[in-house]
């Protein structure tokens, strides 16, 4: 027999590792896999016509903003394809004024923006005025190339003369061009929602629009504080969710392992559950400080000290809901928390728009990593404070907790009657 356990024994030794490397690597590449699939998809972009309008030298009213502004919202150029094969990568929707962009982009309801400003159609009309003059000038101040005495000046061939002349009219026109005031518009970006997004669009629009002739100046809404830190903000986010996810989980299956409330009365396993809240109050503080100072002191990324207290309340929530699972069965609490981990942690970095089907449609929803990296992003680009943001989905987490431990007080003791008063029945009678 003894024999028989040791071998058991050499089999299990030799089989953990491995199942425990296959676990991780199962759940790092369900945490990775919506990045290799991201994809910009229906991107809320709104676009503001402000064009007043112009006349053409033949009398003609034109207004070229209307133009673009109807290209856009209609499905074709730059929002896809225009043909409903595919799915577009952008959704405009027009708006009024700047007033009622201004406020939609800092509720969060669009990515960016494209302004078309009053004298979008006068400018195109001057700069095709201004070429049209430097190229009848030009071509005034070419002579004939007939062999009169007036076209010749000292000797010089005709054939010279034109050529020179040629290539004044050159010179006129770069310089017309040059001199006119190009039809531009404004490209309005807010990586608060996401600065993986806002990169991407940023080379998208200005690329299509040059394409079309249109020049465009880019903006943000909001900006980082400058840091030497080779993390950018985005990378910073990301630093921040991930170990203080994996520090709540760890903490909270530790004070359940310390304080177990499955043994003794109900009353007894209710003052344990109370223990229990205190460890997680100050435990999820501690791990919030450890988080942040990861970032902003070693990683030396510029985050303001308010973010602590957004930390603090994630970190809280994730711990009540691993503790109120784990007192009803530790493996539980252990497999629920993992798989939020491993499901939600790409929809902190990754907007809704940019995720995969199932994760935007049957995780970002629910998954506390995605608030946790909206309100970072909200106190690092927009400045704002740390509640700012939704964060009752986060508290939604600590309320299933609480429920969870409420559960697991009301289930049978292990291990002693439920009330020490009456004797144990054994099944023999005295």
């Amino acid at each position: 027999m003894d024999g028989i356990d040791k071998a058991r024994l050499r089999r299990r030794a030799f089989a953990l590792p491995l199942a425990v490397g296959l676990g991780v690597f199962c759940v790092l590449s369900l945490a990775a896999a919506p990045m290799f699939a991201a994809a910009p998809k229906n991107v809320p972009m709104a676009v503001v016509n402000s064009d007043q309008g112009a006349t053409s030298p033949t009398g003609e009213s034109m207004n070229a903003g209307e133009l673009v502004a109807q290209k856009l919202t209609g499905g074709s150029g730059l929002s896809g394809s225009g043909d409903g094969s595919t799915e577009a990568p952008v959704a405009w929707t027009q708006v009024n004024d700047e007033v009622e962009l201004e406020a939609a982009l800092k509720r969060g309801n669009y990515y960016g923006a494209v302004v078309i400003p009053a004298d979008f159609t006068q400018s195109q009309v001057n700069a095709r005025a201004a070429l049209t003059q430097a190229l009848q000038e030009g071509l005034s101040k070419i002579p004939s190339t007939s062999n009169s005495p007036e076209s010749t000046v000292e000797g010089a061939s005709p054939q010279a003369l034109s050529a020179s002349a040629v290539q004044g009219l050159v010179a006129s026109v770069v310089q017309a061009q040059q001199s006119a005031d190009e039809p531009r518009v404004r490209v309005i970006l807010n990586p608060a929602k996401s600065p993986m997004l806002a990169q991407s669009m940023q080379q998208t629009l200005t690329t299509s629009l040059a394409r079309s002739g249109i020049q465009s100046d880019v903006e943000t809404v909001g900006e980082p504080v400058s840091s030497t830190s080779p993390l950018g903000p985005m990378m910073g986010v990301q630093f921040m969710v991930m170990p203080l996810f994996i520090m709540s989980l760890i903490m909270g299956i530790a004070v359940v392992a310390l304080r177990w409330p499955r043994l003794g009365t109900r009353a007894e396993k209710l003052r344990e559950a109370l223990v229990q809240l205190g460890y997680c109050m100050v435990s999820s503080l501690w791990v919030a400080v450890l988080a942040f100072g990861i970032v902003a002191g070693i990683g030396g990324v510029a985050v303001d000290a308010s973010a602590i207290f957004l930390l603090w309340l994630a970190s809280f929530c994730i711990m009540a809901a691993a503790i109120g699972l784990s007192d009803i069965a530790i493996p539980l609490g252990a497999a629920v928390m993992v798989s939020v981990f491993a499901l939600g942690m790409s929809t902190a970095v990754l907007p809704v728009h940019m995720l995969p089907a199932f994760w935007a449609d049957w995780v970002a929803p629910w998954a506390p990593q995605s608030f946790i990296g909206d309100g970072l992003r909200h106190i690092i680009y927009l400045h704002e404070g740390p509640f700012s943001t939704n964060v009752a989905p986060l508290a939604a987490w600590a309320c299933a907790g609480v429920a969870a431990a409420v559960a697991a007080i009301t289930l049978p003791s292990r291990g002693k009657a439920v009330d020490q008063g009456e004797p144990i029945v054994t099944g023999i009678e005295a």
